[in-house]
């Protein structure tokens, strides 16, 4: 439930929840987490990437504030986190959002996240989002390649001191998350593209060695190692098996052309995409 504390020795405690394949998210969420515990909360972190954390019963209710943190796949929050959101049970309790991006569109992210979530009974107060390499340098892009950046965490840290004072109370004004009126059309014709252009991995299988963790850490179950195969229907594209594969045995595709469709698509440069900075809204 909403808490205001005007003990300010009471220790402050805070969940956050993040959603990170590639450690993007979880770079941001650190540097949150850092700043926030210097300031004397108690923070509780879950990655939900992880597909046995989504399937665990998380009490939500016993925190002075929640932080949800996500990238953005197709201007949207991924769909297994969609899903995960429609299972949570609020009261009131108030919440955070931010957002990693690789500089082209957050789309509907912050809107549609912030609906998700008050549907379920929470309280959204903030939101940020924060440029990160995108996931698919792994496939020949170059946006952001080092990003997040001193600044990009200098805002993190920002952030975590305006959504404490917020949970504690001592800041009462709440962040306008204004609806960018992007109909589902225009969405529905984003996710396809993806799913059309954008290819899942392949396996090498000299390079092999059959040890299992791009199955065990796949967020949606995609991944038969033993057969070497990748089911195209269930893959979300995060590239989570390329990421931490030890033997490099998972190959990206080459996505040079999706990049140039999808600047020419968005009228962008990659001198525009590369100069995007984070932001708290």
């Amino acid at each position: 439930m909403t808490k205001n504390h005007k003990n300010k020795d009471k220790i402050i405690q805070i969940l956050m929840i993040i959603f990170s394949a590639t450690n993007n998210t979880q770079k941001i969420g650190q540097e949150i987490k850092k700043q926030l515990e210097e300031l004397g909360a108690k923070i509780t972190i879950y990655n939900i990437a992880n597909r046995e954390t989504r399937t665990k019963a998380l009490k939500i209710n016993n925190y002075d504030g929640i932080i949800f943190g996500f990238p953005i796949y197709a201007w949207r929050s991924p769909k297994p986190v969609r899903a995960w959101i429609s299972k949570l049970s609020g009261e009131n309790e108030l919440c955070a959002m931010f957002f990693t991006y690789g500089g082209i569109q957050v789309g509907v992210a912050h809107y549609d996240t912030k609906r998700l979530l008050e549907q379920q009974g929470l309280r959204v107060i903030a939101s940020a989002e924060f440029v990160s390499k995108h996931t698919y340098n792994l496939g020949g892009w170059d946006l952001n390649v080092d990003r997040p950046n001193k600044v990009d965490l200098d805002v993190a840290r920002e952030y975590a001191r305006l959504i404490l004072n917020r949970f504690t109370g001592e800041d009462q004004s709440i962040s306008k998350i204004p609806n960018p009126h992007i109909s589902k059309r225009i969405l529905d014709k984003v996710k396809l593209s993806v799913d059309l252009g954008i290819k899942t991995p392949k396996f090498d299988e000299e390079k092999c060695n059959s040890c299992g963790i791009c199955e065990n850490i796949c967020p949606t179950g995609a991944i038969n190692y033993e057969r070497k195969k990748i089911d195209r229907k269930k893959c979300i594209k995060c590239y989570r098996c390329i990421h931490h594969c030890p033997e490099n045995a998972l190959i990206p595709p080459d996505l040079r052309e999706q990049l140039e469709f999808s600047k020419k698509k968005n009228n962008l440069t990659s001198k525009i995409i590369n100069s995007k900075k984070s932001k708290i809204l």
